[in-house]
C-alpha cells in the first residue's frame, strides 16, 4: 500500500472500497502477527510512533489477509 505516519497510541483497521462492510483486523484468536481476519477481529496496534511501510494482501474470498508493518 505504501508508507504512512502512525502514532504509538494509535490503532487501525483496513477496510475495502471505503466501506466498513468488509474490514480487516487482528484475529481475536489464532493471530500469527502477519495474518488478519475480516470477522471477529481487533484493531491493528502500533508499537511506536513513526513512519511505517504497510503491505496488505487479501485472500480471494476476503475472509483473511496477510500484512506487514515495518517501521522505516
Amino acid at each position: 500500500i505504501g508508507t504512512v505516519a502512525l502514532v504509538s497510541t494509535g490503532q487501525f483497521k483496513v477496510r475495502r472500497n471505503h466501506d466498513w462492510g468488509t474490514s480487516f483486523g487482528v484475529p481475536k484468536t489464532g493471530s500469527t502477527g502477519t495474518n488478519l481476519s475480516s470477522s471477529d477481529d481487533d484493531n491493528i496496534p502500533v508499537a511506536a510512533s513513526g513512519t511505517y511501510k504497510f503491505t496488505f494482501a487479501p485472500s480471494a474470498d476476503d475472509a483473511t489477509a496477510t500484512y506487514t508493518l515495518v517501521k522505516q
